[in-house]
């Protein structure tokens, strides 16, 4: 169960892997944006100047979005895994749980479950997600 709870839990770790990458992305581009629009940037600066400093952008970019489709792909195994347990009740806990990143009590309020009952739910969720590992 506690391997079925660490590939669960590693979507949390993924989202921000996801989101970091296309912050570092959007920061790329604006710090090139801001180079080509600076007037006194001069044709010889460094090595190949403005020229290499957008290649090297573009050659980063690629990297990122490769890591980046990487991640959603691995992030959407997990979510599949969820939606092939066997009932309606166990996809939502997991999927509230461990996709959405909501607490218990949150799950409470929006399946109108008891805490208690929701830990058991949650147990049986694991056990039906492991046999789809």
């Amino acid at each position: 169960m506690n391997s079925a709870k660490a590939e669960l839990l590693e979507v949390r770790k993924l989202c921000l892997k996801i989101y970091q990458l296309y912050r570092e992305k959007e920061s790329l581009l604006g710090i090139t944006r801001n180079i080509q629009s600076d007037e006194r940037v001069q044709k010889s600066t460094g090595s190949g100047g403005l020229e290499a400093t957008v290649l090297e952008r573009d050659r980063i970019q690629k990297e990122i979005d490769k890591a980046m489709s990487l991640y959603i792909s691995e992030r959407q195994q997990i979510i599949d895994r969820i939606h092939q347990t066997d009932k309606e009740e166990y996809i939502q806990v997991l999927y509230k749980r461990y996709i959405e990143g909501k607490s218990f009590e949150a799950i409470k309020r929006e399946m109108h479950y008891e805490v208690s009952y929701l830990r058991k739910l949650h147990v049986k969720a694991l056990n039906a997600y492991i046999k789809t590992m």
